[in-house]
């Protein structure tokens, strides 16, 4: 079984990627610099560059692409960063996999809890609605954007993550410097 993941370079796409390896997977990873190896294959979704040759004997497709939500503050500029990293990406890669003309591919997506928005102290599940927030509305897009592999018969899988956190990054390592520097609350009595 062959998997392609897109953004293993991030956070969560780099322990993915080392696990399934480390599972006996055979896995590449989709680039936007030239390839260093073989496991690498280059695409470029702005510009709807990708090798379908390359990707055609690919069993299992996972797209994590994404510009990292938590990295700056959502301007408005920061908010089409965030929108069009995950829309476009999402949309070009579906596409791609449903130019092979195989059904018998899997594409799962990630997304984000984000789609319910902010209910308190109410049970969701991923038949729950979608919220009202900025994050709502993107992760209902991002997840529309799959939608040419969904109709092509692509059995396509949406995985909504909610607050990523580890030792060597996600919100942990971010919210520990605080910490450090005296400033994350629970003083001292």
């Amino acid at each position: 079984m062959k998997i392609l993941l897109s953004g293993a370079s991030g956070f969560v796409g780099k322990h993915v990627y080392s696990h399934l390896c480390n599972q006996g997977f055979v896995c590449y990873k989709l680039v936007r610099e030239t390839p260093c190896n073989e496991k690498e294959i280059f695409w470029d979704p702005y510009k709807k560059i990708i090798d379908l040759n390359l990707i055609n004997d690919m069993d299992i497709f996972i797209h994590l692409s994404g510009a990292n939500i938590a990295d700056a503050f959502w301007t408005k500029k920061r908010k089409q960063i965030l929108i069009e990293s995950r829309v476009i990406t999402t949309r070009f890669l579906a596409e791609s996999i449903a130019h092979l003309n195989d059904k018998s591919k899997r594409l799962f997506v990630s997304s984000a809890i984000g789609y319910y928005g902010t209910i308190i102290n109410t049970p969701i599940t991923e038949t729950g609605e979608k919220g009202d927030s900025f994050l709502s509305t993107l992760c209902e897009s991002w997840e529309h954007s799959a939608q040419i592999a969904i109709s092509s018969g692509i059995k396509t899988v949406f995985m909504r993550f909610g607050i990523v956190m580890g030792k060597d990054g996600g919100l942990l390592n971010g919210l520990m410097r605080i910490y450090r520097l005296g400033l994350g609350g629970g003083g001292r009595k």
